[in-house]
C-alpha cells in the first residue's frame, strides 16, 4: 500500500459565474523515504493538487477522483475529521514562512501551542520539544531562538521553523510549496539538504511543489511534471533530467540558466505564455508552444502513456500516444 494515491483527481473552481476545471485526471503515487518533486509553471494546477491532498481547498471546489493516505479515502471526510489528520498525519511547508507564521508569537508560542492542541502535552514538555525540533532542523542555539519572533529571523530560519513546525507532530507525509522560493542559493542547499535528511532519517514521504528543476535535481527520487492542468511526463528524476522525453520537460530543462562549452551562461526561453484557468488549446495543450508540433496534436489530446517501465509520458510526435 503506497503512503499516499492520488487517481484521475479532477479540481473545477467557480470563475466568471461558471465552473471552471483547473486539474484534470491526475494520478500520483508516493512511499515512505521518498521525494516526489512536483514542476510546472504557475497556474499548472501543482498547488492546488496539493491543496487537495491537505484538505485546504476552497468549499466552493468541485472534486472528483481518488486521494487515499495510507489506504484511507479523504475525499469523502468532513473537516472534523480531516482536522484530525491534518497537521498531525499531512503536514504542510507553505511558500512565504513569513505568512505562515504568527507574528505576534514568539517561535517557542508557535511551537507549543502546536505540541499543546495537536499532542496534549503540558506547557513543560512542549518546550521541551520545541528545543528538540528546533535542534532536528539544525537552527544554532535554540534557546535563543524560541525566544524570537518571525520578523527577528532571517528568510532561511524562518523557513527552518516553518518545517519544525509542521514536523511537531511527527507526521508520515511532508507537502512543501516552493519552499526555497526568495532564499539565496546558499540557503536553498541549506533547506535541500534538511528536507533530504529527514526523509531519510524519520521515513516519510515528501512532496515537493515548485516551479524550480534545480531544486529537484538535487532532491528528488520521482518528478511528475504539470502542464495546463494535467501531468504529461512522470519518471525518475534522473531519467527526466537525463532523457525528457515530453517537449514541454524539454523547454522546461533548456530554460534552466546553464554553462555552455565555452563556460557562458546560456538559457533557451520557452516560447508562449501557459494558458489560463480552463482556456486550454484543443488536442494537446502544449500545441500552441510547442516546437514539435503536428497536425494530430490540435485535434486529439494525447494520453499519458507508460513507454518503459516507470517512464510515461503524453505526446504523439515521439510515437508515445499515438
Amino acid at each position: 500500500m503506497s503512503l499516499l494515491a492520488v487517481e484521475d483527481l479532477s479540481i473545477s473552481l467557480p470563475i466568471g459565474g461558471r465552473m471552471v476545471p483547473i486539474v484534470e485526471g491526475i494520478d500520483l503515487s508516493l512511499e515512505r523515504g521518498e521525494v516526489l518533486g512536483i514542476a510546472g509553471e504557475s497556474g499548472s494546477g501543482k498547488t492546488l493538487s496539493a491543496m487537495a491532498v491537505m484538505g485546504l481547498l476552497p468549499k466552493e471546489a468541485e472534486v472528483a477522483g481518488s486521494i487515499r493516505f495510507e489506504g484511507r479515502e479523504l475525499t469523502t471526510l468532513g473537516e472534523r475529521e480531516f482536522g484530525r489528520i491534518r497537521g498531525n498525519d499531512i503536514a504542510m511547508v507553505f511558500q512565504d514562512p513569513l505568512s505562515s507564521l504568527h507574528p505576534m508569537l514568539t517561535v517557542e508560542g508557535q511551537l507549543t501551542d502546536h505540541l499543546r492542541k495537536h499532542r496534549g502535552l503540558n506547557r513543560r514538555a512542549a518546550r521541551a520539544r520545541a528545543t528538540e525540533l528546533l535542534e532536528l532542523v539544525r537552527l544554532p542555539n535554540p534557546a535563543k531562538t524560541l525566544r524570537a519572533y518571525p520578523h527577528q529571523l532571517s528568510g532561511g530560519m524562518r523557513q527552518r521553523v516553518a518545517i519544525a513546525t509542521a514536523l511537531a507532530c511527527e507526521p508520515s507525509l511532508l507537502i512543501a510549496d516552493e519552499p526555497t522560493t526568495a532564499l539565496d542559493v546558499t540557503v536553498q542547499a541549506g533547506i535541500i539538504e534538511l528536507l533530504l535528511r529527514l526523509t531519510g532519517e524519520m521515513d516519510i514521504g515528501v512532496m515537493i511543489v515548485t516551479h524550480d528543476l534545480g531544486v529537484l535535481s538535487s532532491i528528488a527520487d520521482r518528478l511528475a511534471v504539470f502542464y495546463a492542468g494535467q501531468i504529461v511526463e512522470t519518471a525518475a528524476a534522473s531519467t527526466v533530467f537525463r532523457e525528457p522525453t515530453h517537449p514541454y520537460t524539454e523547454a522546461l530543462l533548456a530554460a534552466v540558466p546553464h554553462r555552455d562549452d565555452d563556460g557562458d551562461v546560456v538559457l533557451q526561453p520557452m516560447r508562449g505564455a501557459p494558458p489560463g484557468a480552463g482556456e486550454w488549446a484543443e488536442g494537446c495543450r502544449f500545441n500552441p508552444r510547442c516546437g514539435y508540433v503536428e497536425p494530430v496534436c490540435r485535434v486529439r489530446a494525447p494520453q499519458l502513456l507508460e513507454f518503459v517501465p516507470g517512464h510515461s509520458a503524453a505526446c504523439h510526435v515521439k510515437g508515445i500516444a499515438s
